[in-house]
């Protein structure tokens, strides 16, 4: 397992440790063999803890960097891409639709990136880190103002903090397919920090 803490800066602003419960809180509510799995939401001596499934793996940012030093031509084989992408979407497919008591949660991940892809050995996708998402139950918002998550791979109603839904993240795994066959992004935007 992997635990999952806040840093000690953060462990004293309550908004912080609001977002960090809830995103323990919405990543406990999603069993998907695609998306990372969090098993244990806890407090030890006045700091909070998750405990998260460990993947034994790479992100997809580490694999394409690797290939792009290994593979001639710099390009990830094309089934190799259509498997990986397919599993991403099964996640995130899963997370858009799931409900509770027959109420849907409205997951939008909003910082799916190569860094929040990641591959196990084994060649399994899991979708990691909620801290962002949007979702119904969550006791707090996003902060307004500075927008969160990778520039790189916003669609443009998340950089202009407009609504955002499901096709959010479809758009998120487009801008992700160029650099698996160029070493080179769409676009070159510093991310807000």
């Amino acid at each position: 397992v992997v635990v999952k803490c806040l840093h000690d800066h953060l462990a004293d602003d309550a908004e912080c440790v609001k977002m960090f419960l809830d995103e323990a809180r919405l990543a406990a509510h999603l069993d998907h063999s695609n998306i990372v799995q969090t098993m244990e939401l806890g407090q030890h001596e006045g700091r909070y803890y998750m405990v998260m499934e460990f993947l034994a793996g790479l992100s997809l940012a580490m694999i394409v960097r690797r290939a792009a030093e290994r593979l001639p031509h710099m390009r990830i084989p094309v089934p190799l891409v259509l498997n990986l992408l397919a599993q991403a979407c099964a996640g995130l497919h899963y997370a858009h639709e799931k409900a509770m008591n027959g109420k849907p949660l409205n997951i939008v991940h909003r910082d799916i990136s190569p860094q929040n892809l990641v591959i196990s050995f084994e060649g399994v996708v899991k979708v990691v880190d909620f801290g962002i998402a949007k979702a119904e139950p969550r006791e707090t918002r996003t902060r307004s103002g500075p927008i969160q998550g990778n520039f790189a791979y916003m669609s443009p109603e998340q950089c202009l903090a407009t609504h955002v839904d499901t096709q959010t993240s479809g758009l998120s795994l487009r801008f992700i397919l160029p650099p698996m066959y160029t070493p080179r992004r769409l676009c070159h935007a510093p991310s807000p920090s």
